[in-house]
């Protein structure tokens, strides 16, 4: 963020990144102006190169609302274009929502008041998978009531809640620590959310859904392509080994937490290699395993082996072997 002056007429700025979603923006739209104080939301509407109906869509939508806008730029992913609008916020509290998702009925509303009457630096709440399917490990911090949290080492599981558009932050908060979201990287909602929860003074955890996250029919959003597409596997590895160097920053328990993270969110991309998507160039990309390995425990790589053939395989990354272990195999 550029420091922009507060505006006193709006409490939140909501940003959208928008990217060929016109079959599920109408439904996005409708839930963002039947908020509560909707007229006191600063909505920016970034249409990041669609060549669908998007941009109609959104143009028609910043017609009928004065305090919506819609920025244009060429395709450059969702990272780049939540920071094109965090330059452009004005609002004193930040939040986000995907285009093809819906915000639950007076969920930022519901925000805001956690925030103001806490003074926390961001608020962390819950929301709902449609149609339902397995939620992360950061949902056994929930269906407790409202929280707030000045020690998120007491709260590990946190830690797994990437998402952006299930919290609300500060704004000078996030100016003051500079917070940016992964350029041209998938994942890039990690690369922001995580670290403002380590550097949070505190944490209100509101025990209410406030947003449905949607999975498409098509079933071609970035989440179904998580281990088909091979760019995942260096993007997540990027983020791992940020938040690995991160983690030498702090306490031991914090340091920790990172690297059970580490360790969780990359099994499942470890254990896709035997199958190799094609694409992938294991030259590149091995290196990077072994490094990103070799930063974890063997303890917290022990927790996480659950499956057989797990302590196998992040073993050989760890020793720089899984080339041949992958090799053996495919043979």
């Amino acid at each position: 963020m550029k420091g922009r002056f507060l505006n006193p007429e709006y409490d939140i700025t909501l940003i959208v990144p928008c990217f060929n979603v016109a079959p599920y923006l109408p439904a996005c739209l409708e839930s963002i102006e039947s908020q509560r104080d909707f007229d006191r939301t600063q909505v920016l509407l970034v249409d990041d190169g669609s060549a669908d109906g998007t941009p109609g869509l959104l143009s028609e939508f910043a017609r009928r609302h004065p305090n919506a806008r819609v920025l244009t730029q060429p395709n450059a992913g969702p990272g780049a274009a939540r920071n094109r609008a965090l330059d452009e916020a004005e609002a004193r509290y930040l939040a986000f929502a995907d285009g093809d998702d819906v915000l639950r009925e007076d969920g930022l509303r519901s925000m805001l008041t956690c925030a103001l009457e806490s003074g926390a630096d961001m608020v962390v709440a819950d929301f709902v998978n449609v149609p339902e399917r397995p939620y992360g490990r950061w949902k056994r911090h929930f269906g407790k009531g409202d929280q707030l949290i000045s020690d998120i080492t007491r709260y590990p599981e946190l830690i797994f809640s990437g998402s952006v558009w299930n919290k609300l932050y500060s704004a000078r908060f996030v100016r003051d620590h500079g917070f940016r979201f992964a350029d041209g990287r998938l994942f890039e909602d990690a690369w922001f959310s995580i670290p403002a929860m380590l550097s949070a003074g505190s944490i209100y955890l509101l025990d209410k859904p406030v947003y449905d996250y949607r999975k498409r029919a098509e079933g071609n959003s970035i989440m179904d392509s998580l281990r088909t597409n091979p760019a995942n596997y260096f993007d997540h590895l990027a983020l791992n080994l940020h938040l690995l160097r991160l983690g030498d920053r702090y306490s031991g328990d914090i340091k920790r937490m990172l690297q059970r993270y580490a360790a969780f969110t990359y099994r499942g991309f470890l254990r896709g290699l035997r199958r190799a998507p094609d694409g992938i160039d294991h030259s590149a990309l091995l290196p990077l395993i072994t490094e990103h390995y070799r930063l974890i425990p063997d303890d917290v790589l022990q927790e996480f082996a659950e499956h057989p053939g797990d302590d196998e395989l992040q073993q050989a990354a760890k020793d720089g072997t899984l080339s041949g272990l992958l090799g053996a195999r495919a043979n």
